[in-house]
């Protein structure tokens, strides 16, 4: 599930409500926070990969179900984070939550963007399950349409 920014912390809290409310565990917003870390509540954990600036940024929100299953979890880059979750049914989830660069981006940028999921998804180990969670980031148009999901 994908469509929140989160551009605060306070605002984790906010959205860990609409989580318990639609009943899902997982979210994986934008988020555009400093830096790489993790962060917990009482009834969340959030892990996070930023930039040098309040700008690019993703991360996963895990509900209080999946908040204590985390393994480990890196970032790849600002736009790439990668979270490994002990399974109840296999030994690990992997979870790959990409931030696309916007269409109107170098091509460059877009492909080495495609190339650090690909180069990803290839470190996983090959018996466990793979979620790739990703926000394509398009834009169709001249205006700036910015459109939220209403949850």
């Amino acid at each position: 599930m994908e469509c929140a920014d989160l551009i605060s912390e306070s605002q984790t809290g906010q959205r860990q409500e609409q989580m318990k409310r639609m009943n899902a565990n997982i979210l994986g917003p934008e988020v555009r926070w400093k830096g790489a870390g993790e962060a917990r509540g009482q009834d969340y954990a959030m892990i996070y990969s930023g930039g040098n600036e309040y700008q690019c940024g993703d991360g996963l929100l895990l509900g209080n179900d999946h908040s204590n299953v985390i393994e480990e979890f890196w970032a790849v880059n600002d736009r790439i984070t990668v979270a490994n979750l002990n399974g109840i049914y296999y030994s690990y989830i992997e979870i790959i939550q990409a931030y696309a660069p916007t269409a109107d981006k170098d091509e460059e940028v877009e492909e080495q963007f495609y190339e650090d999921v690909d180069k990803s998804l290839r470190q996983l180990k090959s018996q466990d399950i793979k979620i790739v969670i990703e926000d394509f980031n398009s834009k169709l148009g001249k205006k700036d349409w910015e459109h939220r999901c209403p949850f």
